[in-house]
């Protein structure tokens, strides 16, 4: 059961994060010029990695995490 909860959360998680990566660049690519003057260089490419990654782990690992220990705090519930 580890393995489907780690393989359900972590395929859509990964789907996701690829798809913001790429809005997030073409979105980058279509800015003005003065732009890229005022923010520095390693700024665009911690937004493409540090938050991302901090997405990845919300839907992967925490939120798989939480619906596991969900589900045995109801059916402790229903056991007790």
């Amino acid at each position: 059961m580890g393995y489907i909860q780690v393989a359900f959360w972590s395929m859509p998680a990964e789907r996701q994060t690829r798809a913001i990566r790429q809005n997030l660049f073409r979105a980058i690519l279509r800015k003005e010029i003065t732009y890229f003057d005022t923010h520095k260089t390693g700024e665009l490419n911690t937004k493409l990695t540090d938050d991302v990654d901090k997405i990845h782990d919300g839907i992967g690992d925490k939120l798989g995490s939480t619906s596991q220990l969900l589900a045995s705090c109801i059916t402790g519930l229903i056991l007790g």
